[in-house]
Parts: C-alpha cells; sequence; structure tokens
C-alpha cells in the first residue's frame, strides 16, 4: 500500500464518478424519454379547442411535400435529441457535473424541449403518412385512427414552438457567453471533442423546425385548430413546472444547471422565473403572429 501512486487513484476516482454520472444519465433517460411522450399527448389533449374537427384540421397550404418535409424535420429533431445524449460525460472538475448527479441532463430545458419535439415531429409524419396512404387507390390507409393524435399535434403548434425557439435563442444569448461554458469548450477541444459544433447541432434545429413548422405545414385558417389562450396557459404551466425542476435539482446537487444561474438566489431567482415566463410567452406571441400572418398572406 505504500508503494501507491496518489495521481494513479485520483484518476481511478475521477472515472469512477465519470461511470456514475452516465449510469444516472441511462437511467434519467431511461425514464424521462418515454415518459414526455406521454406527457405530449396529455399536453396537446388538452389544448385541442372545441371547435376543432380533427379530421379537417391537417391539410396545409403545401401537401405535396408535406410529407417530405415532415419526415425530414423528425429525422432532424432525432439527430438533435440524440447529439444531446452523445455529448461527452461531465468530469468532477466541471461544475456541469455535479448538477447533473439527480436527473443527468433532465436538469436542462434543452433535453425536454428536444425530446417533446422530436416526438411531436415523429407524430406529425406518421400522421401524414397515415393520409398520404389513405389517398392511394389500391388501399393501403389505416383508416382515421390517428385523427384525434393528428388534432393534438396541430393544436400544440405555438406552445412547442415557442419553447423550441426559446431553446435555440437562449443557448445563443445567455450559455455560449458564459465563462463556464467557454471553458467546457476549452476543456473538450484540448480532448479532440468538436464540444462548440455539437452543441450548436443540438440547438440551432430546435428553433429551426419550429418556423418551418408553423409557416410551411400548419393547417390554415389556424384559428380554427389552435387555441391561442390554451397555449399559452401551456405554455405558462410548462415554464413554472420546469423552474420547479430546477429548484428541486439545486436542492438536491447544491448547483445550478446553467452557468448564469449562480448568481440566482432567493429573490432574484423569483425574479428569473417571473422573466422566463414572460419571454416564453413573448415567443409565443411571436409564434401566433407567424401563424396568423401567413394565413393573411395566403387570404384564408
Amino acid at each position: 500500500s505504500d508503494n501507491k501512486n496518489p495521481a494513479t487513484d485520483d484518476e481511478t476516482k475521477r472515472q469512477l464518478a465519470v461511470r456514475r454520472l452516465s449510469r444516472i444519465m441511462t437511467m434519467a433517460d431511461a425514464i424521462g424519454m418515454p415518459a414526455s411522450g406521454g406527457l405530449l399527448l396529455a399536453m396537446q389533449a388538452a389544448m385541442v379547442p372545441d371547435t376543432s374537427v380533427a379530421g379537417g384540421a391537417w391539410t396545409g397550404p403545401m401537401p405535396s411535400v408535406a410529407l417530405v418535409l415532415r419526415g425530414g424535420m423528425a429525422v432532424l429533431s432525432l439527430a438533435a435529441l440524440v447529439t444531446h445524449v452523445m455529448l461527452p460525460v461531465p468530469v468532477p472538475e466541471q461544475d456541469a457535473h455535479h448538477a447533473q448527479l439527480f436527473i443527468g441532463r433532465w436538469a436542462f430545458l434543452t433535453r425536454h424541449v428536444l425530446c417533446l419535439q422530436m416526438w411531436r415531429q415523429t407524430l406529425s409524419f406518421l400522421c401524414e403518412a397515415e393520409i398520404q396512404a389513405a389517398l392511394v387507390p389500391w388501399g393501403l390507409g389505416f383508416g382515421t385512427g390517428l385523427e384525434s393524435v393528428r388534432a393534438g399535434v396541430v393544436a400544440s403548434t405555438i406552445m412547442i414552438g415557442a419553447m423550441a425557439v426559446f431553446v435555440t435563442v437562449q443557448f445563443f444569448s445567455l450559455v455560449v457567453p458564459t465563462e463556464s461554458y467557454k471553458a467546457d469548450a476549452a476543456l473538450w477541444r484540448s480532448k479532440g471533442v468538436p464540444y462548440p459544433e455539437m452543441q450548436e447541432l443540438v440547438h440551432i434545429p430546435a428553433g429551426l423546425i419550429a418556423v418551418v413548422d408553423a409557416a410551411v405545414l400548419a393547417p390554415f385558417p389556424a384559428w380554427s385548430a389552435v387555441s391561442v389562450p390554451r397555449s399559452f396557459v401551456a405554455l405558462a404551466l410548462f415554464s413554472l413546472s420546469y423552474c420547479g425542476v430546477l429548484v428541486l435539482s439545486r436542492v438536491v446537487t447544491g448547483y445550478w444547471p446553467y452557468g448564469f444561474m449562480k448568481q440566482l438566489e432567493g429573490v432574484r431567482f423569483v425574479g428569473f422565473v417571473a422573466v422566463q415566463v414572460v419571454v416564453v410567452c413573448v415567443f409565443g406571441v411571436l409564434m401566433t403572429g407567424l401563424l396568423w400572418g401567413r394565413d393573411f398572406l395566403l387570404g384564408v
């Protein structure tokens, strides 16, 4: 025992800590990803307006390319989520390591939104495939089993879209400029990991998908299938729920997941929550304007 190398012991402890965090992340994903799909279905069902007609609230302005677009966006949303999963496991020297010891990367808003968006785009593609198959003369349709799902996908356009755009904007405006992010990027670059590029692949598609979905694929007229009041209630509730997750994670681990949150304690955190809800709702207004503006330009 006298011949033990302290440096070797430290490296062994470091590797064990990384493996432990990796296991926590895997377990959190095994629970969180299916649960996220169930949460999406529940939220979508709650947002469907009373006036919506599921079977007739789907046709967009470009039906000829809808299947390709929906399929492409489903793949892109999955690629962004997979990239987020494949980000390197933080080492004990990083605050991110300790911040994720409770629920893994579900401490980050990005994981919640990317997973919701992936499920929604997958459902969107499956609904479009059902409609396209039903139009084939020799009968490859699946009947009307997805009508209620179609209504929910359409109804969540504003809510999911606003959160997705928020994730993209927040990353570049609040996360990238922080010293903690720059330190993480430098650390992983020194190990040969293209960390900034991976993060960009994670965060850029979310906003892009949201805009294309609302501007090109949403039904028209949008008011017949999307409830603005219910969308904004869902936005506020989702934002507040995530802030609750933040607090619980902070209590358990002693760390905030984002570097810019280190100074947020007490009243400052309350102010942060209020600002976040307001900003998310502002993006909801922008998504609503995109839908209504498109309808206006189409003369619907």
